[in-house]
């Protein structure tokens, strides 16, 4: 049973901020009659999307798996009772690349010393067949309580792990559940699966942790309007983690019955932080609540930085630029290359020609691990690739290389070719496409088109 006696804490509530390293902000305001339990402390991560370390082509990237694990493995290092889950998406599509990456992830979240990950519906694009296998490598269980293949359940639904120091070995028990409205997608996936609702055989599971366990956790791959439904449907639950919806985690939990509903915000820009000490009289975890943003100050673990260096060395080798798919041109015919416009425009050609732009491949080459092999980044850093006629390598393309005129402009063959067809000008649109909030935090297509303005 859960021990309850009383002590003062803390509660979840936005009266008092305090900033600590990291970019970890913590809410907490005193209570007067809290009922003690042994504390833990719960690491939350999850919606990576693929990104497991930023590019760093630009200042101030957030995110990456080396500086989450450098940050998990401090404060594991401390007297604390530590518990690091994941909600799942580490991956969101198919492809050789995404299975890279959720093997690269994996591995580094071994050495993090994980305990659990839930199973998101990006997950399942790389197939169920290949996560079972990827479950054998993971030091972790994959969980999820209602996901079904050919009416029976694939993964576990659930895992318990016992507390240090409580009194009468209390535990934590942590399940699993996929939103139920990703149903379609799954079975789109394939036929066999089917992502059931939560019903009497959910809350019989739960209902059966309820002895032995300090605190019930779910990993509900959901939005945390569902989450929030959840909690209130299952009352068992203590904490209820979510996946989706929102970019950035929660300013604070949402206090749903006598849970407490958090999220993980996407793409690991942010690690969240619950550190669980008591209960209020009604049920409901006292706990201090904190988002550690992953900032390029915090100090990288070196064992997962090598890990990410391996990745890239094998996307390298396997050659992936040169195994994606190419696409139809875009409309304006074949590329040129920046050099084909000089003799027209020649002051605009002047100002590319002195720009970063100019320079952009070899960005790439100067990065620690070098990422000009790497298809994802390639493909801003030079004119047209993946399309058809578009960049190739330096080797068989180098007119391409770098941010050029059609980068911008679109394809310019048959604009060269007979001048009076109209040629596509450029603006703020064609920049975000590479300019993206993740790739370039800071980007204003006022201040930094100053720049290259002709």
């Amino acid at each position: 049973m859960r021990p309850r006696s009383s002590i003062p804490w803390i509660v979840c509530a936005v009266s008092t901020v305090c900033l600590v390293a990291g970019g970890c902000v913590m809410f907490f305001t005193p209570a007067p009659s809290v009922k003690a339990v042994t504390p833990i402390t719960l690491l939350l991560s999850g919606e990576m999307n693929g990104l497991i370390e930023p590019c760093r082509c630009s200042e101030r990237q957030l995110g990456g798996i080396s500086r989450r694990a450098g940050i998990i493995k401090s404060i594991a290092s401390q007297p604390l009772n530590v518990l690091t889950l994941d909600n799942g998406d580490v991956v969101s599509m198919m492809g050789r690349q995404e299975e890279l990456k959720y093997e690269t992830a994996i591995m580094a979240m071994n050495r993090m010393g994980y305990a659990a990950m839930g199973v998101g519906e990006g997950d399942l694009a790389l197939g169920l067949d290949y996560l079972v296998s990827m479950q054998e490598v993971a030091q972790f269980p994959f969980l999820c309580a209602n996901l079904l293949r050919d009416g029976k359940r694939v993964f576990p639904s659930h895992v318990t792990r016992p507390v240090k120091g409580g009194p009468g070995e209390p535990s934590v028990s942590v399940v699993g559940i996929l939103s139920p409205k990703f149903d379609q997608r799954v079975k789109s996936l394939d036929p066999r699966l089917s992502v059931v609702r939560p019903g009497p055989d959910f809350r019989a599971l739960i209902e059966s942790l309820v002895e032995g366990s300090q605190l019930i956790v779910a990993l509900a791959h959901m939005s945390v309007a569902e989450g929030t439904a959840l909690a209130k449907q299952f009352p068992q639950l203590d904490v209820v983690v979510c996946g989706h919806g929102l970019d950035e985690p929660l300013a604070q939990p949402v206090n749903a019955g006598k849970a407490l509903v958090v999220n993980t915000g996407t793409k690991g820009r942010s690690l969240v932080r619950l550190d669980i000490a008591g209960r209020t009289e009604t049920g409901r975890p006292v706990a201090k609540y904190g988002v550690i943003r992953l900032l390029p100050e915090l100090l990288e673990a070196t064992d997962v930085a090598t890990l990410f260096s391996e990745y890239v060395a094998i996307v390298r080798n396997e050659g992936l630029l040169d195994e994606m798919r190419r696409f139809d041109l875009p409309k304006g015919g074949p590329y040129a290359g920046s050099y084909a416009c000089q003799y027209c425009h020649e002051t605009a050609f002047d100002v590319w020609k002195k720009s970063a732009h100019a320079k952009a491949l070899a960005t790439l080459q100067q990065l620690t691990p070098r990422r000009d092999h790497d298809p994802e980044c390639v493909a801003c850093h030079v004119v047209g690739y993946p399309h058809l006629t578009g960049f190739e390598s330096l080797a068989k393309t180098p007119a391409l290389a770098g941010v050029g005129c059609e980068s911008c402009h679109g394809p310019g063959a048959e604009h060269i070719k007979d001048t009076r067809k109209p040629y596509t000008r450029s603006g703020e649109r064609e920049c975000l496409a590479c300019h993206t909030a993740d790739q370039s935090p800071h980007f204003s297509y006022r201040k930094h088109f100053a720049k290259i303005k002709h």
